[in-house]
């Protein structure tokens, strides 16, 4: 990958309990051009997503929540069909995280975070084609 390929502009909501984790997401990706937006909990996700666009949702799998992050996209996409997302864990492929990966989830990252994992994720799924044909 050149860099310039990972760079972007869009809109990234990263719903997180851990600010921290924002944090780190944030210096990752705000250098590469993407403009980021935090959500500590699910309803501030949902909240968030009704008033507001966004390109797409970083979700960590586990919340302080009774909600998971597979439970949040699946609220959000009730109101936002097309929405895009990947999700965060520090535990490898859950099944909880194979249910959300089916259900439209795009890309499964696995902590420690680093910027060619998460950016790549972010890319793929950002450039890919939805099935009605519009991105």
């Amino acid at each position: 990958h050149k860099d310039t390929d990972l760079k972007g502009h869009e809109r990234l909501l990263v719903v997180d309990d851990d600010v921290l984790q924002f944090n780190v997401i944030d210096e990752l990706l705000s250098p590469m051009g993407y403009h980021l937006f935090y959500a500590e909990s699910p309803e501030k996700a949902i909240a968030m997503c009704q008033q507001y666009s966004y390109d797409l949702v970083i979700l960590d799998m586990v919340l302080n929540s009774e909600l998971d992050g597979v439970d949040v996209f699946f609220q959000l996409r009730k109101f936002k069909p097309t929405l895009k997302a990947i999700i965060i864990s520090g535990f490898s492929g859950s099944q909880r995280v194979k249910t959300g990966l089916k259900g439209g989830i795009g890309a499964f990252v696995r902590k420690p975070l680093t910027l060619e994992k998460i950016v790549t994720a972010i890319r793929t799924e950002l450039n890919r084609v939805n099935s009605n044909g519009e991105f």
